[in-house]
């Protein structure tokens, strides 16, 4: 399950990072026949499974017709505003939870800024449940530099950075 910042402050080079590493996982998991599950979050939530996707694209190729899946696999579409973590994770977690669902105990792993707020209490209890039944957590923190220190980055199995510059403009 990838879990994808669309929110104003992921807007620039951000964005563009996490356009061209989505492209790369779609490759992925078409080369490997895996199920990928999308979540874009922002103050919305938007899932799109990516196999179902891939499989709507073929079908198309065939002459049927194609939904609101068409977006091209490097571009994601921008929803822009705030963060709402609590959509994210309610989302996030009825997928997990979801008995009938390819996805219950899969790996997740969030691709954002983690500039948004969080409630220390419940979230790090269902995460340590998850992770007792086989999933585990990973974060792909894209940061400037002096942003390193967030208490989501606590919450991970593995946080791995990108730190970029902010372009100057005179």
């Amino acid at each position: 399950i990838v879990c994808i910042d669309t929110s104003a402050s992921m807007y620039g080079l951000p964005q563009q990072i996490e356009q061209s590493l989505l492209g790369r996982i779609e490759i992925k998991a078409e080369e490997l026949d895996r199920a990928c599950f999308l979540i874009d979050f922002s103050v919305s939530v938007r899932t799109i499974d990516l196999r179902e996707r891939r499989k709507r694209n073929r079908e198309a190729r065939l002459g049927k017709k194609r939904d609101d899946y068409n977006f091209a696999s490097d571009h994601v579409p921008f929803i822009g505003g705030g963060t709402s973590s609590r959509k994210l994770l309610d989302t996030l977690f009825a997928t997990l939870d979801n008995e009938g669902d390819s996805y219950v105990n899969a790996d997740v792993l969030i691709i954002s800024d983690f500039l948004m707020p969080i409630d220390d209490g419940i979230i790090p209890d269902r995460i340590r449940k998850y992770r007792q039944t086989g999933t585990r957590f990973y974060a792909l923190h894209i940061t400037t530099d002096g942003q390193d220190d967030t208490p989501w980055t606590k919450l991970f199995d593995k946080v791995f950075t990108i730190r970029y510059r902010q372009a100057r403009r005179y």
